[in-house]
C-alpha cells in the first residue's frame, strides 16, 4: 500500500511547493486507519524531500492540541468562564427543591404554570 500512496503522490503533481506550509487534519474513530495513512503519506512526502511534522492529539486534551496546531499562547479558558463563570450561568432550577414546592400552601389543582 505504501507504494500505491507514493505513486499517487508522484503522479498527481503534489510537490513541495503545493504542500509547503500546509496543515492537513486527519481525524476519525479509533481503528479507522489514521495512523496508517499518516505514516504512508509521511514516508511518501519524505521521499520527495518534503518535511513532515506530525502533531498527535486527542479529545481528552483539546486545549493542548489547539495550542500546538494554532500557536495559541497561554491557557484556553473553559467555555463557562467565557460567559462569566458558573455563577452567571446557574439558575434557580439548579436547586431541585423549587420543583417540589415542599412548603407551598397552594393545592396542586389550583397552581398556574407560567
Amino acid at each position: 500500500m505504501g507504494t500505491i500512496i507514493s505513486n499517487i503522490i508522484a503522479e498527481s503533481s503534489l510537490d513541495e511547493s503545493v504542500l509547503n506550509g500546509k496543515r492537513i487534519l486527519i481525524c476519525g474513530k479509533g481503528g479507522s486507519g489514521k495512523s496508517t495513512i499518516v505514516t504512508l503519506l509521511a514516508n511518501a512526502l519524505s521521499n520527495e524531500n518534503g518535511e513532515v511534522v506530525v502533531i498527535d492529539g486527542d479529545a481528552s486534551n483539546p486545549g493542548g492540541l489547539a495550542r500546538l496546531l494554532f500557536g495559541l499562547k497561554g491557557s484556553i479558558k473553559p467555555l463557562i468562564e467565557f460567559f462569566g463563570g458558573r455563577e452567571k450561568v446557574e439558575c434557580p432550577i439548579d436547586d431541585p427543591s423549587i420543583l417540589t414546592r415542599l412548603n407551598d400552601d397552594i393545592p396542586i389543582t389550583k397552581r398556574r404554570i407560567n
